[in-house]
């Protein structure tokens, strides 16, 4: 009970910069999650209306744990950006190689994480999307008619 009197009060409001708690992190901590995370992470945005946290992790529950071996820890990074970090670097590739995904009808860009990663200005420039082709004759459903459709689309 003592030790409690001895903490500093927390302010709810800063109303001097003097009073602008300052915190140092030993320097290897930041560099060992950083290597971690660019050994084992992705880091994805879903489009559209961004999902909460908790649907990210029951949408990866039932499309990523089946397929592979360790855990994935998710966190949100701000402007709908979701860290996924992979016990297992073989799981990270399987599932990077294995999309596109989608939550519903909001496709997942998805790409490995990189340590100049910055929610704030990192745009996706390429996400996944679903085209249908209503009523495609039989005889286009080969692999090459869909190619070609595929690349009039564009990238």
């Amino acid at each position: 009970m003592g030790l409690a009197k001895n903490r500093p009060s927390v302010t709810k409001f800063v109303k001097r910069l003097e009073d602008i708690l300052e915190i140092s992190l030993p320097p290897t901590l930041p560099r060992k999650a950083a290597l971690s995370l660019a050994e084992r992470g992705l880091v994805g945005q879903f489009n559209g209306l961004w999902p909460s946290p908790k649907n990210v992790q029951k949408w990866v529950e039932r499309n990523w744990t089946a397929s592979i071996d360790g855990k994935i820890s998710i966190r949100f990074c701000g402007r709908g950006y979701y860290t996924f970090h992979f016990e297992i670097k073989e799981d990270r590739d399987l599932i990077f190689r294995s999309g596109s995904y989608f939550m519903d009808i909001r496709g997942l860009y998805l790409n490995r994480w990189m340590p100049d990663f910055d929610p704030e200005m990192d745009v996706p420039n390429a996400i996944p999307i679903w085209i249908k082709l209503p009523h495609l004759p039989l005889h286009c459903w080969a692999d090459d008619s869909v190619k070609a459709i595929g690349n009039a689309i564009g990238k």
